[in-house]
């Protein structure tokens, strides 16, 4: 009987306690191989494994991680509880099942090509990928609902003019596990101490483990040869992880966050084991326009370690398979690092209304078009065309149910009320302006990080 089976079967025999007397859950033992310390690291030989195969190991630890979340992330009066301690525990003793599960997918499958071993690995290696992309879609605890300032993406709300919900929203409440105070807590004594870590550090431990390239591997000298082994999900999972860290480094969960369906939070599978590998299939739920995706807190500090893991750990001069360097190209035209691209590629440029410098993006894979062409794109999309009148897309916000001016637009309103004298126009204006230069700004940005992390690990 498999593990997924005895949970079922414990299961139902709680739930049937007035029949059976409580008889239920003894079942044949079950043949468990023996693994001493030195064996650690090979394929069968992990320390506290649970599972009769991969896919059943990486489950248990995903059942661990959430379950014991709130023992292992809360200080509870431990004097030896610190923050680097969760941290390592996090990485060390959860995520590192996550980074085996596809290592030896990646080592293994093509010699047990088209076999049970090679489609329990695969499988167990979309978990562990999927597992990690659950914790950095890791939403806020509260109640959930569209507001004029998301009206396409579920946030908490703070219940003021644009924050506040829509009186026809459905507000679905997202408890622990599925949710976790992003911030550390602290105790209310003079000399206080965290009492809580935040999902933050969650997620910057499954950052590391997203973006780890090393391996580990029984009886192997993985430092001699380290081309051999240098083994990570972007070799595999190339567009699933660039759409993951894209929107992450771009702070856009529309792409990325998990969702709601049916008031309950569903995260979205970096990797979808339903339709991967198909070219035709019925869209998921995820897919629809029309469903609600989730927000996720997102600040500076996973937006620099995004980068800076992406750029020191899945770039490389002397590997090609290692380009993450590629997706990030943004170059101001006409300065030291602008490129001269060859004939027949798409180009993507911006000029700022403010400064006029222009900035300019490559797509140089067909598959995906790369961070810093999409925020380019985006960014054209919400400056528009100076006296050309122009609305942005729902999901930049709206003004009772209509869209926000672009940038050019909201500036020629703004110029407009001024003339016209009117101070609650004028106001009014003034407002609108504001929020929509704050969009471009944020934007602007990140295109000045994308910049600054690839000059500085590329020269």
């Amino acid at each position: 009987m498999s593990y997924k089976q005895q949970i079922g079967a414990l299961q139902d025999g709680y739930r049937d306690l007035a029949n059976n007397m409580g008889q239920f859950g003894v079942f044949k033992e079950r043949p468990y191989k023996f693994c001493s310390d030195e064996f650690e690291g090979n394929l069968d030989c992990k320390v506290w494994d649970k599972g009769a195969n991969q896919q059943e190991i990486v489950n248990n630890t995903i059942d661990l991680y959430r379950n014991y979340y709130a023992f292992n992330a809360y200080q509870r009066g431990r004097v030896g509880w610190n923050l680097n301690n969760y941290l390592d525990r996090l990485v060390n003793r959860y995520f590192v099942r996550y980074s085996q599960a596809f290592e030896f997918y990646y080592f293994y499958a093509n010699y047990f090509q088209n076999t049970v071993l090679s489609d329990d690995l695969l499988s167990a290696a979309m978990l562990a990928l999927n597992a990690l992309g659950d914790v950095l879609q890791t939403p806020e605890p509260g109640p959930h609902c569209a507001t004029d300032r998301n009206p396409n993406v579920l946030t908490v709300s703070n219940g003021v003019g644009d924050g506040a919900c829509h009186n026809d929203a459905p507000q679905p409440n997202i408890t622990l596990p599925d949710a976790k105070p992003y911030y550390i807590d602290f105790s209310d004594d003079y000399y206080y101490r965290i009492t809580r870590a935040g999902s933050l550090y969650e997620k910057l431990a499954a950052l590391i483990s997203l973006t780890n390239t090393s391996s580990s591997f029984f009886r192997v000298d993985e430092s001699a040869v380290q081309d051999l082994y240098s083994i990570g999900y972007y070799r595999v999972f190339k567009d699933q992880m660039l759409n993951l860290l894209s929107g992450v480094i771009r702070d856009d969960p529309s792409t990325y966050g998990g969702y709601t369906k049916n008031g309950a939070y569903t995260p979205t599978p970096v990797v979808d084991p339903t339709t991967y590998g198909k070219v035709t299939f019925t869209p998921p739920p995820y897919m629809l326009p029309t469903t609600p995706r989730v927000d996720t807190p997102d600040t500076k500090t996973i937006e620099y370690y995004a980068l800076l893991l992406g750029m020191s750990q899945l770039d490389s001069t002397w590997d090609s398979t290692l380009d993450f360097s590629n997706y990030i190209n943004v170059t101001l035209k006409g300065s030291s690092d602008d490129v001269t691209y060859p004939a027949g590629t798409t180009v993507v440029e911006f000029t700022h209304p403010t400064s006029h410098l222009t900035y300019r993006a490559a797509q140089i894979d067909a598959t995906h078009p790369g961070i810093g062409v999409t925020l380019l794109q985006e960014m054209n999309a919400l400056t528009g065309v100076a006296g050309t009148p122009g609305s942005l897309l729902p999901k930049y916000g709206t003004i009772s149910g209509q869209p926000l001016p672009d940038w050019y637009t909201a500036k020629a309103n703004l110029e407009a009320a001024q003339a016209a004298g009117n101070q609650d126009d004028y106001a009014n204006a003034l407002s609108i302006f504001n929020y929509v230069d704050s969009l471009l700004s944020l934007r602007s940005d990140v295109m000045g990080d994308l910049r600054t992390f690839r000059h500085a690990f590329t020269n």
